[in-house]
């Protein structure tokens, strides 16, 4: 962007703020608010200039409405294990809300592209932990995979795979074959398809049912590039639906299919396109059977990737898309209907890709999804629509928003995205800020692991501490060796709430705080363990993780990510 801080803004300055802003909406970011910050110098002149020139692009530019919704915070479900080349395609799908299945392809060498073995892990926490990596099918002399969509009915899971000669380059004449698991996703076994269409299948988006039919969209690019939706009625059989007209000549690939808001009886496909920075969309009126012209819909970016697109049980839709062709960065948002698209909101930016997100409603208005990192990862977070927006949401990328006291021992992030806590002093080791809720209701979440206890007295010493001061009542978490500690509104001290035996893996934990202060305690997204009710305590507003070692016994923690949402 230039700006002629001589006291005029050239018009190329106004081209590329337009430019700038254009590209900003679509990515969620105020445009105006990214002018200023990039342009307004201690120039009188120009400050008047740019101040009249933001005043008249501020009419054009409406604001969409924010998404009140909350993200549960980045799990690693599989890191590429040796002897790969790379994994994509990953997908997603729930037995129930807390038994869940991931696949996705690992392919091989550098010579096949996107063909490989379909590998899976499954979880029975609702996501909070997951299985080794299993391996589905694996390639042989004769048979590579390709795609793989994932699809849960009456308590079968199935698995639609694309299989390709061994022989060829790479999987663009992929052809359906399928598995299907009786036990939540743990083992799998083979099911036997009926193909009324034998032409080249590549799946992309998720399976719907539709008026009791079964509806796979899909696309080819063996020569011919077809946009299309498979239909069944039991699973087994399949057969053309109908193709998706496109006088654009757009290449068309990896469609999701949705129930139109306005009109539950048809259907609308968004679909990614090779070129031209948004999804392709079309519609049908007869269950798939004829679509409309593929058009632009300059509501939803595409950048040449996969982009995640739904309705959920209360109307609402859903996409989750890449803001570049980078593909580094994810960001969603949602539509009720009768209203606008809100503004995008950040879903990922790790180091690295990520792209390709797949997503499966487990309740109304909340998602599990799961995408790739990097070519060499599988990630997985939660996706709560209709939350309210969190008063803190960190992923300890970086200690911005925070205070630091480490007096004497260490408060950092180390490794990359993880908060380290250590100290032997006999002192106190923290990091908090002044935000925190008025009053309650409130949920305090986190992730983290105590890789070395302290004492089991946390009146001497803290192994990992967590507060949250309201300026009435304190919210007072210690996890020591021996259990989990508060402080009651029934003692002067701690208290003991939870017995266990410490480990140093990796937990998730949650404190839920209801309007009469009363908190619960969560791990792992299992059933309530204690429930208490808070101290009385003035203290200023403040959230905290802290660590107190003795100058004997050190205390040492990390935590991957800290959340704290309020009615």
């Amino acid at each position: 962007m230039n700006c002629n801080v001589s006291g005029y803004i050239t018009a190329s300055a106004v081209g590329h703020l337009i430019s700038f802003a254009t590209h900003s909406k679509n990515k969620g970011v105020l445009a105006m608010y990214s002018f200023k910050k990039y342009c307004l110098k201690k120039s009188g002149t120009f400050l008047s200039a740019a101040v009249l020139l933001l005043s008249m692009f501020s009419l054009l530019l409406i604001p969409a409405p924010l998404q009140a919704a909350a993200l549960s915070g980045k799990t690693t479900v599989y890191n590429l294990g040796t002897g790969y080349y790379n994994l994509r395609t990953v997908d997603i799908e729930k037995y129930d809300s807390n038994n869940l299945v991931v696949a996705w392809r690992n392919q091989y060498s550098s010579s096949k592209g996107d063909m490989g073995d379909i590998m899976y892990a499954y979880s029975s926490d609702g996501g909070s932990t997951w299985s080794a990596a299993q391996t589905m099918v694996q390639h042989d002399a004769t048979w590579a995979y390709g795609n793989v969509i994932l699809y849960q009915d009456r308590g079968m899971i199935y698995a639609f795979v694309g299989r390709v000669p061994a022989t060829a380059s790479s999987s663009e004449t992929q052809k359906l074959i399928a598995f299907k698991s009786t036990d939540k996703g743990v083992t799998w076994s083979s099911h036997t398809l009926t193909l009324g269409y034998t032409g080249t299948t590549i799946g992309g988006g998720k399976i719907v049912k539709h008026s009791g039919v079964y509806l796979m969209p899909f696309h080819t690019n063996d020569g011919t590039r077809i946009h299309g939706v498979l239909k069944s009625t039991d699973l087994s059989s399949w057969s053309l639906a109908g193709t998706i007209p496109n006088s654009s000549g757009a290449f068309l690939q990896e469609g999701f299919i949705a129930e139109d808001q306005d009109n539950a009886s048809n259907l609308v496909i968004k679909m990614r396109a090779a070129s031209g920075g948004y999804v392709y969309s079309s519609s049908s009126t007869d269950n798939g059977t004829t679509w409309s012209n593929a058009v632009q819909d300059t509501n939803i970016p595409n950048y040449n990737a996969k982009g995640f697109f739904a309705k959920d049980s209360n109307g609402q839709y859903i996409t989750i898309y890449n803001t570049a062709s980078d593909r580094n960065t994810l960001y969603f948002k949602t539509k009720k209907p009768g209203a606008s698209w809100t503004t995008g909101q950040l879903f990922a930016d790790d180091s690295g890709w990520d792209t390709y997100t797949m997503a499966i409603e487990y309740s109304p208005g909340k998602f599990y999804a799961a995408w790739e990192n990097s070519l060499n990862k599988v990630m997985f977070q939660k996706i709560d629509l209709d939350a309210t927006a969190p008063l803190v949401d960190t992923q300890w990328d970086s200690t911005g928003g925070w205070s630091i006291s480490n007096d004497g021992g260490t408060v950092e992030i180390n490794p990359a995205g993880q908060l380290h806590l250590l100290n032997q002093q006999a002192t106190v080791s923290k990091i908090y800020t002044g935000t925190a809720p008025a009053s309650a209701p409130f949920t305090l979440e986190f992730r983290a692991q105590v890789a070395d206890y302290t004492v089991n007295d946390p009146t001497t010493a803290v192994s990992l501490g967590a507060k949250v001061a309201t300026g009435s009542r304190r919210l007072m978490i210690a996890l020591q060796a021996d259990g989990v500690y508060s402080m009651t509104s029934s003692t002067a001290g701690w208290s003991k709430v939870y017995s266990m035996t410490g480990d140093t893996g990796w937990h998730t934990w949650k404190i839920a705080v209801d309007s009469s202060w009363n908190a619960t305690l969560y791990k792992d997204g299992g059933a309530a363990l204690a429930t208490w009710q808070i101290q009385t305590n003035t203290v200023a507003a403040t959230t905290e993780h802290w660590v107190t070692g003795t100058t004997s016994n050190a205390a040492e923690a990390r935590v991957d990510w800290t959340k704290l949402t309020a009615e």
